[in-house]
């Protein structure tokens, strides 16, 4: 009997329970309910034209957040808020082209229906003054195995020849007397133009007379091969230097240098003149090169008077004898020993076919003709 009288207390006690959050819950809802001021308005132009616009009410305690929002179609609106904001009600209208309305909502009487008249002014279109940014490049760049340096970064006004240039990059040296190249202490194994081995190992020949004027970038090429198609497979310790000319530099190229002196006798007047001719298209490389000089200057890669081999002997060094003896004695009175035999007549023509990017290139042609007496 008195577990029968528990359970009626306990189901009595849930149902008023219930009840209570029942009334409570009507109560809530008819507050909330209740509550629907109006907010209505147009939005126009300052021409008076209609707009269609975006309209959003944020609490003035949460600026961030978007509290409720509607859209005014062909320029016209009318919502009802679905609560009281307390804290303050800001309206905000939007239009794509126009400066934002912004306004703060201060009546918070429910049988008020607020009304706006909203105007938006046209955004201006502000014309930017031009602005040029100038920033020098790096004098250097490196691309894997590659460092290319580009020419005028390293120029000071004095160079003629691509061998002058090269005597002011750091990590490479120029030997005075035949005009071999070492890159980080290691000789080169070549000198190519735009990737093509032009003067095989007689290289001197284009570092002597190709005018830098012509040369854009020099590249450092490590791990060199010259089959292109091996590069990447076959492991190569070799070093080259590559040449890349400006883009203008098509077809024939050539220069002219003249250097005439005051006679320093009546015998002969001091000359130093040169010609060059360079050659580029898709399939043909050329460069050809007359010089003469009666002032000692070597233009060749031929070292005649001294006991060094040149740089095609180098290649096969084991098979050479050294020169103990020179053919000509001759002291070194200054740094680019000009105390050879005065009177140098040089020739050379070098020339590549490409018959096709991936197959080898064949040497055209390569003659050479050195005269001193």
């Amino acid at each position: 009997m008195k577990k029968c009288t528990s359970n009626s207390s306990t189901v009595l006690a849930k149902n008023r329970s219930l009840k209570f959050l029942t009334i409570f819950s009507f109560f809530v809802l008819y507050f909330n309910s209740g509550f629907s001021q109006t907010v209505e308005g147009t939005v126009s132009d300052n021409l008076g034209m209609l707009l269609t616009a975006k309209i959003v009410f944020i609490a003035s305690n949460k600026k961030n957040v978007v509290s409720e929002y509607c859209l005014a179609l062909n320029g016209k609106f009318s919502y009802n808020l679905k609560k009281m904001y307390s804290e303050g009600l800001i309206l905000k209208a939007t239009a794509t082209g126009y400066s934002a309305f912004e306004t703060t909502i201060t009546s918070t009487n429910k049988k008020d229906t607020l009304v706006y008249k909203i105007t938006l002014i046209k955004e201006k279109i502000e014309l930017l003054k031009e602005v040029i940014v100038k920033g020098k490049k790096k004098p250097f760049l490196v691309k894997k195995d590659t460092t290319v340096f580009r020419v005028d970064s390293y120029k000071d006004g004095t160079e003629r020849k691509v061998e002058d240039l090269l005597k002011n990059i750091p990590g490479i040296d120029v030997n005075e007397t035949n005009g071999t190249i070492k890159y980080r202490g290691k000789l080169i194994e070549t000198v190519t133009i735009e990737g093509d081995n032009l003067f095989d190992y007689n290289y001197t020949i284009g570092t002597k007379n190709i005018n830098i004027d012509l040369v854009d970038e020099i590249e450092a090429i490590e791990n060199y091969s010259e089959n292109k198609l091996l590069k990447g497979i076959e492991y190569s310790d070799k070093i080259a230097l590559n040449l890349k000319l400006k883009k203008n530099i098509t077809d024939i190229t050539g220069s002219i240098d003249l250097g005439i002196g005051d006679k320093p006798d009546a015998k002969e007047t001091p000359i130093n003149t040169s010609v060059n001719l360079l050659a580029i298209n898709t399939s043909l490389k050329s460069f050809a090169v007359s010089s003469y000089n009666n002032v000692g200057a070597n233009l060749s890669p031929f070292d005649y008077y001294g006991n060094q081999i040149n740089l095609e002997q180098l290649k096969e060094e084991d098979l050479y004898a050294q020169k103990v003896i020179p053919e000509l004695s001759l002291p070194q009175v200054t740094n680019k020993n000009l105390s050879n035999i005065n009177h140098q007549f040089f020739n050379n023509f070098n020339g590549i076919f490409n018959l096709n990017k991936k197959l080898l290139y064949i040497r055209l042609v390569s003659i050479s003709c050195n005269a001193c007496y």
